[in-house]
């Protein structure tokens, strides 16, 4: 395959979930874990000091919100790698060429066929890929990988 062979057909957009604010969460689970200690000190410095319960109440809501940030954080990441990973390797599969033929793309002519992917599931879908390549002709089957949007690459050999 060459540089001008090019593939048309589903594509989706990706949304990346570590980019959907996991950052910010982080520093907040941070910053409040870490504040919590300057908040109790400022509580007993009161004069008359604060009862026992509200010294409680103050570190376990600032320690819990603390620490559940930073849990949704790290869960959230986690998340996003695996999604990451998912979209990124592909499962493979083997397209068929159901029909192929010369295609005139104004400069010269290259090779139009019709790829037929089975997704898992039992169905498939077809994509149409312009080439140069001679090896897409009809009845090949081409290794592909496929992922979660339904993307369609072709394994370049």
């Amino acid at each position: 395959m060459g540089r001008d062979d090019r593939l048309v057909g589903r594509e989706y957009r990706l949304v990346r979930p570590e980019k959907a604010g996991g950052r910010s969460m982080y520093l907040i689970g941070v910053v409040l874990a870490a504040s919590a200690p300057v908040v109790i000190k400022m509580a007993l410095d009161e004069d008359p000091p604060l009862s026992w319960w509200l010294y409680a109440l103050v570190f376990g809501g600032m320690t819990f919100l603390g620490v559940a940030g930073v849990g949704l954080v790290f869960a959230t990441a986690r998340t996003a790698r695996l999604v990451s990973r998912l979209t990124s390797t592909g499962r493979p599969a083997v397209a068929r060429v159901v029909e192929a033929g010369p295609h005139d793309d104004g400069e010269q002519e290259i090779t139009k066929a019709v790829l037929s992917v089975a997704v898992p599931g039992g169905h498939a879908f077809e994509v149409t890929l312009h080439s140069h390549d001679p090896r897409y002709r009809a009845g090949a089957e081409i290794p592909v990988l496929i992922d979660t949007t339904l993307r369609v690459y072709l394994i370049v050999d």
